[in-house]
């Protein structure tokens, strides 16, 4: 999926990286990591959020 984004070469990579306000780019365990706490009981006072998990691409 990254490929999309940075055309699959090293020179794409670092410019996807470059406009990442955090300075690089995802694990898919982050992502994975946010999935599995909204649906863990640790969340189960968490109604109608729209949790944005983007490195600060939409701060």
């Amino acid at each position: 999926m990254k490929d999309t984004f940075t055309g699959g070469t090293e020179d794409g990579r670092q410019e996807v990286i470059d406009r990442e306000p955090i300075g690089r780019m995802d694990e898919p365990g982050e992502i994975a990591e946010a999935v599995l706490w909204l649906r863990s009981d640790a969340a189960s006072f968490v109604l109608g959020h729209p949790m944005v998990v983007d490195g600060g691409q939409t701060v």
